[in-house]
């Protein structure tokens, strides 16, 4: 992702570019901007999005794109049981 100054067009590094608050400061013209308006979204790569993690996903919708993430997990299947019968025998009062 590139951030262009959007007075002088030049790129600004990355040193220069504080994301918590949102500005920039471009070191050609000294010109202070909100990064959040001056995203080159040209320079992110199509394949970047396309081979995301696995759990993940981006599917492009009308207007836009949506992204999304699952926790869900193959492991589950054995753990939340083994989970349930062990809480049940550790808390079975001796008889």
């Amino acid at each position: 992702m590139n951030v262009l100054c959007p007075h002088c067009r030049q790129p600004v590094p990355a040193e220069k570019v504080n994301v918590a608050t949102d500005l920039a400061m471009c070191p050609a013209c000294a010109d202070v901007f909100k990064v959040s308006e001056s995203v080159d979204l040209d320079s992110i790569d199509d394949r970047t999005l396309e081979n995301s993690p696995p759990g993940t996903w981006y599917a492009e919708e009308v207007g836009g794109f949506s992204v999304g993430a699952t926790t869900r997990s193959l492991i589950a299947l054995f753990l939340i049981p083994f989970a349930c019968v062990w809480s049940v025998t550790i808390h079975r009062p001796a008889g």
